[in-house]
Formats: structure tokens, C-alpha cells, sequence
């Protein structure tokens, strides 16, 4: 079920399930399916070559930012690929190519991805890391900076928990087994966002997945996401707000 409160570019939302996805652009192979664990969105079936994604359908304020989803990664074909995402893209919502690109590798896009594949030509550390990209880019650079091997591995078929905060600062990023949130990240990296996002601080929120020759089903089980607007947003949603109460206690007071 998606609840959704919003004031003027802020917007907060809760998917506990996906029962509800008339707030959500739904791109290529993902569809909400019924499993044992509920109404999940599955961004990609077990199949070979698939992309999937999917994005809520207004652009939020990203000057600040947390978002948590749990996902599960089941049914690979040993080994399974290639993985998903979380992904920041402005002004639209296009859907990304299969493979190592995890459904994304659009231009401007501020990505955190969850990889079970190691692709050497995108400088991947190893076949189950956690990263943040930039820009679209696949390739991490030499070195695979801003990756983490992740704690345990992400396809095991078990559910999965990830945390994403941007102070206006550093984005962090978080992982566990369990549903409560860890206290320490295990990988941050100082971006200033609306470089990448085209000068804006506004963006479509969307989770993604590929598959390639190898592949594995990719479950978002439950999805939050609440955006900061930048002060000068904050300064004209306060300026209507206290107009609208001056207007209303002027009628009342009659």
C-alpha cells in the first residue's frame, strides 16, 4: 500500500506493498507479483536479458534526502545476475538497459547499486559489492572507488535492508540483514547532487534491475522515501503557509 503526504516539491511516501501502484511508472519487465511474502514489485523475473524499473511519478526535492527499501534476490541461475538499484533521475523517468547497467546507466543519474555480477570492464570488485555511480556511468574507475564488498551476499535469497540518507553534503549508504538501522554506513561519498542532476535539486526516485545471460528474480518488498526541499522552497512553502492562516483568521474574526 503506497501513502503519500506532499507540500509543495517536498514529498514523503511508504510502499509496505505494492497492492497500490497507481503513484508509480512502471518501465519494461517489472510487475508487482504475489509471493509468499506478499504483493512485491518484481523489477526482473529469472530470464535472461531483462530491465526493469520503476519510479514514483512526481519528481521530489532531493536537496536532502533518505530513502530505506528491503528487497530479495532469489531464483539466479548460479550465479545469478546482474542486480538493482536505487536511482535519482531528472526530469524523467526512462527506463536503462539489462546487463551490468542494472536497468539504469542513464545520463545524470545519482545511482547506489546492489551488484551480483563482476563485469572487469566497469572495474567491479568482485561479484557482490555495493557502489555509488554517478552520471550514468557504469565503470567504478580504476581501483573500484566509493564500492564495498557487501557483508553478506545479496542473492542469497534472504531479505535484504538498505538505507540511503544525503545530508546536502555526503551520500551514505547502509546495509543489513536485519530491519533495524545499522548506526554506521558502510560506504559515503561527498557529491555535491545537483551537478550531476543537471543543476537541479529535483529528481524522479526509482529503483532498477538488470539481467543478462545469467539471471535471478529481483523482489522490492516495502519502499520510503522522503525528500528535504532546498531553504529557498522551505522559505516560500512557510511564506504561504502563514498567509493562508492570516487569511483564514481574518474571515474567522468577523
Amino acid at each position: 500500500m503506497g501513502i503519500q503526504q506532499r507540500s509543495a516539491h517536498a514529498i514523503t511516501f511508504e510502499y509496505t506493498d505494492f497492492s497500490d501502484t497507481s503513484a508509480l511508472i512502471i518501465n519494461r519487465d517489472a510487475s508487482p507479483v504475489t509471493t509468499p511474502a506478499g504483493v512485491v514489485m518484481r523489477l526482473t523475473p529469472a530470464l535472461g536479458i531483462q530491465s526493469g524499473s520503476i519510479y514514483r511519478n512526481e519528481e521530489a526535492s532531493v536537496f536532502k534526502f533518505s530513502t530505506a527499501f528491503s528487497f530479495q534476490i532469489a531464483n539466479d541461475s548460479n550465479p545469478g545476475a546482474d542486480g538493482l538499484a536505487f536511482v535519482l533521475q531528472p526530469g524523467g523517468t526512462l527506463a536503462g538497459n539489462s546487463g551490468g547497467s542494472l536497468g539504469n546507466a542513464v545520463p545524470n543519474t545519482v545511482a547506489v547499486e546492489f551488484d551480483t555480477w563482476n563485469n572487469p570492464e566497469n572495474n567491479d570488485p568482485n561479484n557482490n559489492h555495493i557502489g555509488i555511480t554517478l552520471f550514468g556511468m557504469e565503470d567504478h574507475g580504476a581501483g573500484s572507488p566509493f564500492t564495498v564488498t557487501a557483508p553478506s551476499d545479496l542473492n542469497d535469497g534472504l531479505v535484504k535492508y538498505a538505507w540511503i540518507d544525503y545530508d546536502g553534503t555526503n551520500l551514505e549508504v547502509r546495509f543489513s540483514d536485519l530491519a533495524a538501522r545499522p548506526e554506521l554506513s558502510i560506504l559515503t561519498q561527498a557529491i555535491d547532487i545537483s551537478t550531476v542532476l543537471k543543476g537541479s535539486f529535483r529528481a524522479f526516485a526509482g529503483l532498477s534491475a538488470g539481467t543478462g545471460g545469467a539471471s535471478q528474480n529481483h523482489d522490492i518488498l516495502s519502499w520510503s522515501f522522503e525528500g528535504i526541499p532546498e531553504p529557498s522552497s522551505l522559505f516560500l512553502i512557510m511564506t504561504a503557509t502563514l498567509a493562508a492562516l492570516a487569511h483564514r483568521t481574518r474571515y474567522t474574526t468577523r
